[in-house]
């Protein structure tokens, strides 16, 4: 037998292991709460990961095949960039993802000029067989006037949201077409031509 003693209070309550505590019932110091056994969590994006154009080029490409690369940041700068998990891996344009999950996909794209081109387009194209066949998923189109005597400068970007259930077959890469050959700017000082991936979860 055990002796249960009650406080002497109105509204004293006897809480078992299959009671709920009314929460205007706590008070003072609460002990800390630690997370290290709960499943089932998400800290917020998986992965999260920014590559540059770091050199330009004047027409089309299909796709941009060359001259990606992290950011490094300038001789001042240092940049603060830093890669959130494991990132993205690229071969002749082609990007590979790291683990197979939901990801959101962001290009943008910068051009100079000294004349008009009625026609800028960038397209993020994805595949689902490893290249046997593309398909653009996204599109981001702009122009520049022509002013002649100085150069004019624009700047497009465009989205997708891809459900990568296979890393081996389901890529990305990105075009550029264009009227006349305006130059796409490239460097890896800052982002001008520059394409960011995250990862929001498992798919």
């Amino acid at each position: 037998d055990r002796v249960i003693s009650l406080p002497d209070i109105a509204d004293g309550t006897l809480v078992t292991s299959q009671s709920t505590l009314d929460a205007t019932k706590l008070s003072g110091d609460l002990p800390a709460i630690s997370g290290a056994n709960l499943t089932g969590l998400s800290s917020g994006l998986a992965m999260s990961d920014l590559w540059r154009l770091d050199t330009g080029f004047s027409g089309n490409q299909t796709p941009i095949n060359a001259n990606w690369s992290r950011p490094t940041g300038g001789n001042t700068d240092a940049d603060t960039y830093g890669t959130l998990g494991t990132g993205m891996t690229q071969s002749s344009g082609v990007f590979t993802f790291p683990s197979t999950g939901i990801y959101t996909v962001f290009f943008a794209a910068g051009w100079y000029y000294t004349s008009d081109s009625s026609n800028l387009a960038a397209y993020i194209t994805v595949t689902y067989d490893n290249g046997s066949n593309w398909t653009r998923a996204a599109s981001g189109k702009t122009s520049i006037p022509d002013y002649s005597s100085f150069n004019v400068y624009q700047q497009t970007s465009c989205w997708h949201q891809m459900d990568v259930t296979d890393t081996s077959n389901r890529k990305v890469r990105f075009e550029i077409e264009t009227h006349h050959s305006p130059n796409l700017e490239g460097t890896n000082a800052e982002n001008r031509t520059y394409v960011l991936f995250q990862k929001l979860g498992d798919t």
